[in-house]
């Protein structure tokens, strides 16, 4: 069974839905997503894929299967567990604490909480 990651439903419109598989930039497979998005073309009418900015180079390869394509970025929030303190970043590495006392940096000590200043464009 296939499941996008949001379907949403739009009831004024006889119920039509909008399938959107939203990607991230860690561990990403442009071929397995697209194959993805293409099984849930058959099911949904109207699919969308949300990809980061920083592979906008896939993006054609998507509009070419018919699909509409949006581009997100977006600072992360990382929560540090040792002081708490919230470091902004907006790379995918994982940052230094930025409290001067801490200045934690091992990978394991930190959750991602959140992000911050997230921006979407259709590609068009």
């Amino acid at each position: 069974k296939i499941t996008p990651d949001i379907v949403v439903t739009i009831p004024r419109k006889e119920n039509r839905q909008i399938a959107i598989e939203l990607e991230n930039d860690i561990h990403w497979d442009f071929g397995q997503s697209l194959r993805q998005v293409k099984k849930y073309k058959r099911k949904f009418e109207d699919t969308r894929v949300i990809i980061p900015y920083e592979y906008e180079r896939f993006a054609p390869l998507y509009k070419n299967e018919g699909l509409r394509v949006w581009l997100w970025q977006a600072k992360r929030k990382w929560k540090c567990l040792r002081c708490e303190t919230i470091t902004v970043n907006e790379s995918r590495v994982l940052p230094q604490c930025k409290n001067q006392k801490c200045k934690n940096k091992r990978r394991d000590e930190f959750d991602l909480v959140g992000l911050e200043n997230a921006d979407f464009n259709e590609y068009e």
